[in-house]
């Protein structure tokens, strides 16, 4: 394929048969089009500065939201009847963890804590990795930092 072959996107037109990438970056109040051929030098494409720029109230959100998460999975107190863990279904992997997800944030939306079952996933999980404790907690963080006692549906120790 020879560079001429390859069609010109929004006025940009590659020398290479790499494709290019491009963007608009603002220069006195005016848009101006930028033009990369995919092939020409490992510059990091869009400018820090223009990164900064347009990500830097997503930056803010994302932060405000874990902070919220982190607040709401961590608390000082807990009450230990708040703590309903929820067994997963024996199915996908996939389908595993948008159960747990969808769970993670029901807590998270409904101010109570999600934690997940000793043994939840043993047919997902490795013994040698996870030990005795065959679940999404062997993966990841703690879902809590607080004691509590978890019960069923009708207020049983589990």
């Amino acid at each position: 394929i020879s560079p001429s072959e390859v069609e010109t996107v929004d006025g940009c037109h590659p020398s290479s048969v790499c494709g290019l990438w491009h963007y608009f970056r603002q220069e006195e109040g005016m848009y101006k089009l930028q033009c990369m051929d995919l092939c020409e030098g490992t510059k990091y494409l869009p400018d820090q500065d223009f990164l900064e720029q347009h990500f830097a109230r997503i930056n803010k959100e994302s932060n405000e939201v874990y902070r919220d998460i982190f607040s709401s999975q961590f608390p000082q107190h807990a009450d230990p009847w708040d703590v309903r863990p929820s067994a997963s279904p024996m199915s996908g992997f996939g389908v595993t963890m948008v159960y747990a997800a969808h769970n993670l944030a029901k807590a998270f939306a409904t101010g109570g804590i999600f934690t997940t079952p000793q043994d939840s996933m043993i047919t997902w999980t490795s013994e040698a990795y996870c030990g005795d404790e065959r679940s999404l907690s062997c993966y990841f963080l703690r879902p809590t930092n607080v004691s509590f006692r978890v019960v069923d549906d009708k207020n049983n120790s589990a």
